[in-house]
């Protein structure tokens, strides 16, 4: 790894960012930390940062991670990306297919990591890789690069015009009418991404035993965290709400301190459908 490598790190599990970028510092990396991506990109705006590669979670609260690179790339093309996660979607994993980034699987260790790293800078620095830096931007060589081939494309393409005219028309003399089209699906029922929290909210005279929210008919499992201030309590998943928190960390929440928990719907191969807002309780101490 080379000494100095300008790295951002995008996060929002605390304990996790940290052991993170305690790797990466081992290493030799100079390493800028944000917990969600619309805070790294705020970040980088207000201070100009320029940084060679971001390692950033996929599932983060806002933006994901993919849409996070593509935000990074539109000033920097060839910035090297590696996505962690332990919840890898279909959309990742066509993406690193593609060439354009890398992939490490949570939980890792440093060479793990720093192996991800190496390979998301190759991919960066690789002229021929699938994409120029921009998602659906494909790298084609031009037409002059064929000599020869040029007369034979135009007629081959004159050729499917004449088929696909001719044959659009037999079909439409032949085949029956098209069957009349769905009704429009009502504003009331059009899936949101966003999930509604119940309990616990606000103040509370008791420390909360469970955590409620609106349940979606789409979701296979729902993902939850609990965290105080920047450090992660508990999280878990559940089939359904609501979510049950351990006696434990019932016992180990504190009075006058302030809380918030979030919770992820996901489908069936482990894709976020929706999340929630993060949301505040505060138990209120005997004396008050």
């Amino acid at each position: 790894m080379p000494e100095g490598l300008r790295v951002l790190l995008v996060d929002d599990n605390h304990d996790l960012r940290e052991s993170t970028n305690e790797f990466l510092r081992q290493a030799g990396c100079r390493v800028v930390e944000a917990a969600s991506a619309e805070a790294a990109l705020e970040l980088c705006s207000r201070s100009a940062l320029a940084v060679d590669a971001v390692v950033t979670d996929l599932n983060l609260p806002g933006l994901d991670g993919l849409a996070l690179i593509d935000r990074l790339r539109r000033r920097r093309p060839q910035l090297a990306a590696l996505v962690i996660s332990s919840r890898p979607s279909p959309r990742l994993f066509r993406r690193r297919a593609a060439g354009e980034l890398a992939y490490c699987s949570k939980p890792y260790s440093a060479r793990q990591l720093l192996a991800g790293l190496r390979q998301a800078r190759r991919l960066a620095e690789t002229p021929d890789r699938g994409t120029s830096g921009l998602r659906g931007t494909p790298r084609r060589r031009s037409a002059a690069a064929f000599p020869g081939r040029r007369e034979a494309a135009l007629w081959a393409a004159a050729a499917l015009v004449v088929l696909a005219v001719g044959g659009g028309l037999a079909h439409r003399l032949m085949a029956p009418p098209p069957p009349p089209l769905p009704p429009p699906v009502h504003d009331a029922i059009k899936r949101s991404s966003r999930l509604e929290p119940v309990a616990p909210q606000g103040e509370l005279r008791a420390a909360p035993r469970a955590l409620h929210w609106r349940e979606r008919d789409d979701a296979a499992s729902y993902h939850v965290t609990v965290h105080r201030l920047d450090r992660l309590v508990w999280e878990g998943s559940v089939a359904r709400p609501p979510a049950n928190l351990p006696a434990g960390v019932v016992e180990a929440l504190d009075a006058a301190v302030i809380y918030s928990w979030r919770v992820e719907a996901l489908d069936r191969s482990g894709s976020r459908l929706a999340w929630s807002e993060s949301v505040r309780f505060r138990i209120a101490s005997p004396a008050e």
